[in-house]
């Protein structure tokens, strides 16, 4: 018992001095940090904002797979609003910010939070395009808009009770604790949420994936040397749509790959805390822009949301634009005709 104490205490003692005389500018770092978070977060919500306006404005999106994009910009949304800014006030050091329990509770919540609601949404999304492209003349009774709306909100009511336990007293923190994962979450939850729900979650994603791909291109021959033309359009249609959202869910993984396996970096006792420490801060940052990129991805590869921004945004600038300049010349028109009377009389 005295030796796990004297260890507990030497662990104590390793990372508040390592944050003090570590061989790294930890207050530079973290300026640059929230420099870059704040330079997505801007991004972040334009992005998201425009994906929502489109699919609940326009009907033609009013579809069960864009309902399951509109979840996935919200996850994408509360990156911009809520998870970026609580980084920020840590990386700047902000007086009684550092040691706050439930400050920090909540600024790790909420990284779990979005990050759990976009892993679960893009399982949602693989596997509502398994059913489009394996069941193409079943994809409408299978998939129902009930059914579609449930499924989100178990999706959402899971991931927020998972993420926001900690918050209820389940937690491990302790007096002058470093706000770090691995530190103050309870052992069991780390390896729940963190382990288990991404790897099961990525695991069948890949699945899914992979038996789309297979499936379309096993049979894409066949299905167009059938009679049944309805069928292979169909499948051909979902299939580009699945496409897109397996690059989705390709894109995620590149950008929270780094950050999820950081903890690794903790084995290698040559690297010093505040080298791990600058690693996890750049492998999130990372991390966080994947949350800007899902809108683009959608306005590049997406036609029907790409008619739609341009319909509603860019048409509607150049509309202002030329309107704008119309009025000008008419103004110009009328006074030139009044000066004109004005000079023959």
């Amino acid at each position: 018992m005295a030796e796990l104490i004297r260890l507990e205490n030497a662990t104590n003692a390793f990372f508040e001095d390592s944050s003090k005389n570590g061989s790294l500018d930890m207050i530079l770092f973290g300026k640059i940090f929230a420099g870059i978070d704040l330079f997505f977060a801007p991004w972040i919500i334009f992005g998201n904002t425009l994906v929502l306006i489109a699919v609940y404005f326009e009907h033609k999106l009013h579809t069960i797979p864009n309902a399951f994009i509109a979840s996935l910009a919200v996850a994408d949304l509360l990156v911009g609003l809520v998870t970026i800014p609580l980084c920020t006030v840590f990386y700047l050091k902000l007086p009684n910010v550092e040691h706050n329990k439930y400050l920090c509770l909540f600024r790790i919540s909420t990284s779990l939070y979005s990050c759990g609601a976009s892993l679960l949404n893009l399982l949602l999304m693989s596997f509502d395009r398994y059913l489009a492209v394996i069941y193409p003349l079943r994809y409408h009774a299978l998939m129902t808009p009930n059914r579609a709306k449930n499924a989100l909100i178990v999706l959402w009511v899971f991931i927020t009770v998972i993420s926001f336990v900690p918050l209820t007293g389940w937690n491990t923190w302790k007096d002058g604790s470093v706000c770090d994962l691995y530190e103050v979450l309870a052992r069991e939850h780390i390896y729940f949420s963190v382990h288990f729900l991404v790897l099961s979650c990525l695991t069948l994603t890949i699945i899914l994936y992979s038996r789309i791909f297979y499936v379309a291109h096993s049979h894409r021959k066949n299905i167009q040397a059938t009679s049944k033309l309805n069928v292979a359009a169909r499948r051909q249609k979902e299939y580009k749509s699945a496409k897109v959202m397996s690059l989705i869910s390709l894109l995620f993984v590149l950008f929270w790959l780094p950050y999820l396996t950081c903890g690794i970096l903790k084995i290698f006792k040559s690297l010093t805390w505040d080298v791990v420490e600058v690693s996890k801060s750049f492998a999130l940052c990372l991390s966080f822009s994947n949350s800007m990129v899902n809108p683009i991805v959608y306005s590049l590869l997406k036609t029907d949301f790409r008619k739609v921004f341009q319909n509603y945004f860019f048409s509607r600038f150049r509309c202002y634009t030329v309107c704008r300049t119309a009025n000008t010349i008419n103004v110009n028109i009328s006074e030139d005709s009044k000066t004109t009377q004005f000079n023959l009389k």
